[in-house]
């Protein structure tokens, strides 16, 4: 009896130290500590025990930092390492959270109200084929950090206009070290406080441009600045402004389109793989993810939309009306291809869908061609300083 007495007093407090103990949360994020299982100051083979099964990419930078890249199909992490020790993690799955619910679906304004203190910088991405201007929000104190793409007047005032008010969101949340500086690098890349050469979209505001001649001889008698230098009749345009706007504005709609259409792609590479598989069994649609498909089939009207904005943008500038064709072609072919997508998944007509998927990946070959144009009319308008003609 003695015997059963113990062991139900061993039970009890045994249940009382587990209930007392708080759970983990898996998508807990804590400023200046961790994201999940992901905690600053352990080495890269605890991150990849942690990670496990998740394919990674590796990029070493200067000042020995090595960035671990792991994008996955809800996002991605991205952990900075110094002498093999965490120092920096990064997350863009909105299912991490702080403990008050705080993840990339929540706007910048409740950011910044609800955890005062950050300090706002602008780092230029150059990936090569493009340069991002990217916003980086620090509250060096907390050791979190996020951030934004810029955007362009333009893209805040069509927002406006179109009833949303908070269209500023994160794209990534950061944990750092408390007390330092978050480290701009994300994606495989460094970011860099001073534009790059021939980046000329946001640099210094050429309204700047020395408005000396009015006032270099304000004293001089009216006899030797009566005759001012005739004006030409015919001057010529110079779209140079016309085509970094536009330029400008193909990048902001560019980032905010992929970033959606990249999760569906990922989602449907996903999906079809496994309806593959299972139309090589034999189980059909049986053994498909409905979860998944329900997924996708919400988000293509979502791209749909950003597709429209892609393809609308005005006033097009002469020489990059080609890149305007192109990106209208690929919203025309590609928009197509949804629509198709769609159809197909709600009555459940694979074959339309694998169709539909090999018609997508055709448009988007326009979309490159269209950026490919906008890249090459930009370099030429910067060599050139002016471009004729509009």
């Amino acid at each position: 009896m003695k015997t059963f007495t113990r062991v139900l007093t061993l039970l009890a407090v045994l249940a009382s130290v587990a209930t007392a103990q708080p759970k983990n949360n898996p998508f807990e994020i804590i400023p200046g500590e961790r994201i999940g299982a992901i905690k600053l100051g352990i080495s890269e083979a605890e991150v990849r025990i942690a990670l496990v099964g998740f394919h990674s990419g590796v990029r070493q930078h200067t000042y020995g930092v090595k960035e671990l890249i792991f994008p996955y199909q809800d996002g991605e992490f991205d952990v900075l390492l110094q002498n093999d020790r965490v120092v920096q993690i990064a997350i863009s799955d909105d299912k991490y959270s702080i403990d008050d619910g705080y993840s990339i679906k929540a706007p910048v304004a409740q950011f910044r109200a609800k955890f005062p203190g950050f300090q706002q910088s602008l780092f230029y991405f150059d990936t090569g084929n493009n340069v991002n201007q990217v916003q980086l929000h620090d509250n060096k104190k907390m050791g979190l950090a996020f951030y934004t793409q810029k955007s362009s007047e333009f893209a805040k005032s069509l927002a406006r206009g179109m009833g949303v008010r908070n269209f500023n969101y994160p794209s990534y949340l950061i944990v750092h070290q408390k007390g330092r500086d978050a480290i701009a690098i994300k994606s495989g890349f460094r970011g860099q406080t001073q534009a790059p050469k021939g980046e000329t979209k946001t640099v210094k505001p050429r309204a700047q441009t020395k408005p000396a001649t009015k006032t270099t001889t304000p004293t001089q008698p009216p006899a030797k600045s009566a005759q001012p230098k005739p004006k030409p009749t015919s001057a010529p345009v110079n779209t140079k402004k016309l085509i970094d706007t536009y330029a400008n504005e193909a990048l902001t709609r560019n980032v905010a389109f992929l970033e959606l259409a990249t999760r569906l792609n990922t989602n449907l590479y996903t999906w079809t793989s496994e309806r593959e598989t299972s139309e090589r069994y034999g189980r059909g649609a049986a053994g498909e993810d409905l979860t998944l498909k329900k997924q996708i089939i919400s988000d293509i009207p979502r791209v749909s939309l950003l597709l429209e904005r892609l393809s609308s943008i005005d006033p097009v500038p002469l020489p990059l009306k080609t890149a305007d064709d192109y990106f209208a072609t690929f919203a025309r072919e590609y928009g197509s291809a949804l629509s198709k997508m769609k159809y197909g998944m709600e009555i459940n007509e694979w074959v339309l869908v694998k169709i539909a998927i090999k018609d997508a990946q055709n448009a988007f070959a326009y979309r490159r061609l269209a950026n490919d144009e906008i890249s090459r009319v930009t370099d030429a308008a910067t060599k050139n300083k002016t471009y004729i003609g509009n």
